[in-house]
């Protein structure tokens, strides 16, 4: 434990006397930051790691300043009072666990403490020592939402790729009884629906195949037509057809991009796919319109709609697993889940810029491929 470590040093013998001196040099020398409090819990000396982390003075005993900085220190810390108290009275320290929020970014620490005897001061002190968490609590938060996940696919799974199975079965069974009766004027309504279930099931299989390829190996990036893929991606999910005319236009800054060509295409494959599932059937010009522009050290992708649109509560949980935009539409509520995991293995964030009218799903991607980044970099229905 950190705090005994520098308890332990303080009660060393010191003997020429210069405890003080040797106090703040132990405190200096601590890789952590690092405080100690007087019997009530007040901040009395700390370190330039905790000053630079809380954006406050040296200490009093260095510097001279007032107690603005303590104060700071104590607000910043609230727990402190307890953690002394706990341990001046012989308790076992509280787990105490304090947020900050940085230039960059939220830090989460666990404090630490001991009691200790300074020669210098009759009274008994507590140090206190802050040890960093952030990145355990950030792996324990993603394992945590990697377990309710799962849970939630297998939940899902299981009866989405039931349920088209038993009404199957059921109406193959209502079509043996007409055929062995002779009354056949409902066939071809009951073959109609066993065909449909058979597609749903067909189309899960094809988004659970699409959702287990997101984790396989990183492509290396190559420069991709956009304006091609565009029009090879339309060709492909039929948005001209006798009952349905879909104006799709293109924009961008540049006209191609480096970049896995297979991710970006599943992606922008699952957000026209999706524009065009939920155009709206009153309008009398419908449009997707997908945009890239140039946005410094990345690419900001758009695609916008002038479909029915999504309310916000849809919107917050538009990319997460099994979220449908609608219970009228087909689909399992999988494409923009995996157009998130998509994006994320490439490095970049997806939101939703505009709920209606028109729709827009907006795709921040790093230029830099981020297989080749040396620091990969990480933001919910289909």
């Amino acid at each position: 434990m950190s705090a005994l470590v520098v308890k332990t040093l303080l009660q060393a013998p010191e003997p020429d006397g210069g405890d003080r001196q040797r106090t703040a040099t132990l405190l200096d020398a601590m890789p952590f930051p690092l405080l100690l409090c007087d019997s009530a819990g007040r901040p009395t000396r700390w370190n330039p790691l905790l000053s630079e982390l809380l954006d406050t003075s040296a200490d009093v005993a260095r510097s001279g300043v007032d107690g603005a900085a303590v104060d700071a220190i104590a607000e910043a810390l609230p727990i402190l009072v307890d953690v002394c108290s706990a341990l001046l009275t012989g308790q076992a320290s509280p787990r105490s666990v304090v947020t900050f929020r940085t230039a960059a970014g939220e830090r989460v620490f666990e404090l630490d403490g001991g009691l200790c005897r300074d020669a210098t001061f009759a009274a008994d002190e507590v140090v206190v020592a802050l040890r960093e968490i952030t990145a355990e609590r950030t792996l324990s938060e993603r394992l945590q939402a990697a377990h309710d996940e799962i849970v939630q696919f297998r939940y899902h799974v299981s009866h989405d790729l039931s349920a088209p199975i038993a009404s199957a079965r059921g109406l193959l069974g209502l079509i043996e009884d007409d055929l062995r009766s002779g009354a056949l004027e409902d066939l071809p309504e009951l073959l109609e629906e066993t065909e449909a279930q058979l597609t749903r099931l067909q189309r899960l299989i094809a988004d659970l195949m699409s959702l287990a390829r997101v984790s396989g190996e990183m492509q290396q990036p190559e420069a991709v037509d956009l304006r091609d893929l565009v029009d090879e991606i339309v060709a492909s999910i039929g948005l001209h057809t006798r009952e349905l005319e879909i104006s799709v236009t293109l924009s961008f800054d540049s006209p191609n991009l480096m970049i896995d060509r297979v991710r970006l295409r599943q992606i922008l494959a699952n957000l026209i796919s999706n524009a065009r599932k939920f155009q709206d059937p009153e309008e009398i010009a419908p449009y997707i319109h997908v945009s890239v522009e140039d946005d410094g050290d990345d690419w900001l992708m758009s695609v916008t709609d002038n479909g029915i649109g999504m309310d916000r509560l849809t919107a917050e949980r538009a990319f997460d697993m099994f979220t449908r935009g609608s219970s009228a539409h087909p689909g399992h509520g999988l494409g923009l889940h995996i157009v998130l995991k998509h994006v994320d293995r490439l490095g970049g964030s997806v939101s939703v810029g505009g709920l209606s009218k028109p729709t827009r799903i907006d795709v921040r991607l790093p230029k830099k491929p981020h297989c080749c980044a040396t620091e990969p970099e990480r933001s919910g229905s289909d």
